[in-house]
């Protein structure tokens, strides 16, 4: 999987890392209930960059080696 892609500062392509929770469920085809499943799970990762907002952002570098590594 690869994130969504953007011009940087330079114009050059820059990959996208911090999701909320929408981007994530758009991005990996699923619904909110799938999301809040796998946030129940011990090994979901959880949210960061609170000071961009209240509920904070999901690296997707984490969330891709969770569903690698899902048990």
């Amino acid at each position: 999987m690869r994130g969504f892609n953007r011009k940087g500062a330079r114009g050059r392509e820059v990959q996208q890392i911090w999701y909320t929770k929408t981007d994530l469920c758009n991005y990996l085809g699923i619904t909110y209930t799938t999301f809040y499943r796998w946030v129940r799970h011990k090994n979901f990762p959880e949210p960061e960059m609170f000071h961009l907002c209240r509920t904070g952002r999901y690296d997707i570098r984490k969330i891709e080696a969770f569903l690698t590594h899902k048990s």
